[in-house]
């Protein structure tokens, strides 16, 4: 039998009603992604010197941004783990209990005239160097697939964009594992990051 993975994947809430757990919860969030801009600077189109200049205003803005989604995956503490019941949890400990050792960002939908797809893009992948070779890349990647499917608006298909930078082979891997194609576009993102794009297509 498999052992039980040592992690959960959560999707952070957009507001909190107890002001000190928001203000916790924003602060972890700033934390993992100035660590995310440090440790792998050539995976992102923005940088570390103009992310530690936000102000906590902005950081709140993200996490409020009624299209963006933070999924980010908890290493389990001894008293939780990744098969524990929701009903066994505290409301909080999902999210605030344990170490963050990744995250990704679920953008979307879009949604056009006349088309059967909800499209959504999937930006931010990251995992702590430490946790890598765990599973942890690939189930935050297939836990933003399965939301993109619950938040649709009504269409009848689904289709998901993820750009890799050129060269990182290591993430586009485990883009193909769940399933992602790649196509022949070449993007430059903000900062002159050649990337590559995938795409995966999902019944909604």
């Amino acid at each position: 039998m498999a052992a039980a993975p040592s992690y959960s994947i959560v999707r952070l809430p957009k507001s909190h009603n107890h002001p000190p757990t928001w203000k916790a919860l924003i602060a972890k969030q700033k934390a993992l992604r100035l660590q995310s801009l440090l440790t792998s600077p050539d995976s992102f189109s923005s940088t570390y010197e103009r992310e530690i200049a936000f102000t906590d205003a902005d950081w709140e803005a993200r996490l409020r941004n009624p299209s963006a989604y933070t999924l980010i995956a908890v290493k389990s503490t001894a008293s939780r783990t990744g098969n524990q019941r929701d009903d066994e949890r505290r409301p909080d400990s999902d999210y605030l209990d344990g170490e963050w050792i990744g995250s990704v960002v679920l953008v979307g939908p879009e949604e056009e005239h006349e088309s059967p797809f909800a499209t959504f893009d999937i930006y931010a992948l990251f995992v702590l160097p430490e946790a890598r070779g765990k599973g942890v890349g690939g189930k935050l990647i297939e836990s933003a697939a399965s939301e993109a499917q619950t938040l649709t608006g009504g269409a009848s298909k689904v289709l998901i964009r993820a750009a890799v930078a050129s060269g990182n082979e290591r993430v586009l891997k485990l883009y193909e594992r769940a399933g992602f194609l790649e196509t022949d576009i070449e993007l430059e993102e903000g900062l002159g990051v050649e990337a590559r794009v995938l795409i995966k297509e999902i019944e909604a």
